[in-house]
């Protein structure tokens, strides 16, 4: 979902193909296919779990775009939205500064449940 078009992103924007629906909305993703080794994952911190602020914002964004979805893409959603929630239920029970980061960002906002 960035908006802009790029060849060339710092590793620092990116994450592989199978963080997808955890990160479109923050992060570039890898094109699918692209295998990426344990080695690289590690170097470039991909191996390192999102930020619970990014996931917070992937459910907004969900929220927003599933106004205007069609069915295979709500199924397909249903099917995702579990883990991100999984994710922000841990940070919750671990009572992190980035969950009250979270809470902030999705207040307020149409937010898938």
């Amino acid at each position: 979902w960035p908006a802009e078009e790029r060849c060339l992103a710092s590793s620092l924007e990116v994450r592989p193909y199978d963080d997808l629906w955890f990160a479109s909305g923050s992060y570039w993703i890898l094109e699918e296919g692209v295998s990426v080794c344990d080695t690289l994952k590690k170097i470039f911190g991909w191996n390192n779990a999102i930020p619970t602020s990014q996931v917070a914002q992937q459910i907004v964004l969900f929220g927003e775009k599933l106004l205007h979805s069609d069915k295979l893409y709500s199924e397909r959603l249903s099917r995702a939205i579990t883990p991100l929630y999984v994710s922000l239920n841990n940070a919750m029970n671990e009572r992190s500064k980035e969950f009250e980061v979270a809470k902030k960002i999705m207040e307020g906002k149409k937010v898938i449940w």
